[in-house]
């Protein structure tokens, strides 16, 4: 039971995408999993306003370009430093 739980959980990480998780990390952080639809999903704007963190906002911007804009192009580099930027946030809470 306990592998096929991991196994689960692995493929879910993996239709995700590494953004996809970094944002559900980003989220994690203020507890933002939002389970009421009346009210509807938080931002990314919402989560960096409730960490009240300068660092915040830039991971902010770049999920919300990754996820919306269409120009928006996949580096390493800029996924580095998210993923760095939100470890920091993590450490620091």
């Amino acid at each position: 039971a306990a592998l096929v739980q991991v196994l689960s959980r692995l493929v879910a990480r993996r239709r995700r995408g590494r953004w996809g998780v970094l944002q559900d990390r980003f989220a994690g952080l203020v507890g933002a999993v939002d389970t009421d639809p009346a009210v509807g999903p938080v931002t990314n704007r919402q989560i960096a306003r409730r960490l009240d963190d300068h660092r915040a906002d830039g991971v902010a911007d770049v999920l919300d370009r990754a996820a919306f804009d269409p120009t928006w192009v996949d580096d390493d580099a800029g996924y580095d430093r998210a993923r760095r930027t939100v470890r920091d946030l993590e450490r620091s809470r």
